[in-house]
């Protein structure tokens, strides 16, 4: 467990990853996946909401498979159903989770939880079939339009029940011209064999024009100050 003052805390639910994508070095250091018990998990998140705790955040390198290969009869759908019941005024968050892995299960399990929060991170990486191939995504660009299509269909708001021209609308001329790229944590690059391998992802966020640009502002600096440094 991690913790960040006395509201927010991060709780690991799983470990490694299984998917080896080509640029990842993740399953080379960290190991295969393996999922924690879900009532350790349970257990963590009861104590830290009865210590005052308002928002739980769930980690894995890929909390969609969580479960997957365990003698325990739970995935990462039923642990955040299992995490909501418990009492107590808080919010549910998690990442990151692997588009492969994202299942209507768990969209109904967000759509139904009402102490999940409204947010998922689902790392696009390219548009480019061939890309996803090379990056050994397991997916395509269509696959991900189904999963855009399936997150409107059972976890959007129809708000003042707006027609399907409306909705196509909304998404073509806002959502994707709201993506960025972003860097995770303060170490931006590893190097292997005299190369280095920048750690980056594609992600659709719904952000002011004035937040993005500032936090492509700071993205510039920190890469110039990683390259400077190297």
């Amino acid at each position: 467990v991690r913790r960040d003052g006395k509201s927010r805390a991060w709780v690991t639910v799983m470990y490694g990853c299984d998917n080896f994508c080509s640029y990842c070095i993740v399953p080379y250091v960290r190991g295969r996946e393996k999922s924690r018990h879900p009532d350790a998990i349970v257990n963590e998140c009861r104590e830290l909401i009865e210590q005052g705790y308002k928002e739980i955040t769930l980690l894995g390198q890929n909390v969609n498979s969580y479960g997957k290969g365990c003698d325990f009869n739970m995935d990462f759908a039923d642990l955040i159903r299992e995490i909501n019941n418990i009492e107590g005024d808080f919010r549910i968050r998690f990442m990151t989770s692997h588009p492969k892995d994202c299942t209507l299960k768990l969209l109904d399990a967000m759509r139904d939880c009402e102490k999940v929060a409204h947010h998922l991170h689902l790392p696009f990486q390219s548009g480019s079939d061939r890309i996803l191939k090379q990056m050994n995504r397991y997916y395509d660009r269509k696959a991900y339009e189904i999963i855009l299509s399936a997150i409107e269909k059972h976890c959007s708001c129809d708000y003042c029940k707006r027609n399907q021209k409306q909705k196509e609308n909304t998404r073509n001329d806002y959502a994707f011209s709201a993506y960025f790229i972003f860097f995770f944590g303060r170490f931006l690059f590893y190097r292997k064999n005299g190369f280095f391998f920048p750690c980056v992802s594609f992600s659709f966020f719904f952000l002011s024009a004035d937040c993005r640009n500032y936090i492509l502002t700071q993205n510039s600096i920190l890469y110039n100050s990683a390259r400077h440094s190297s």
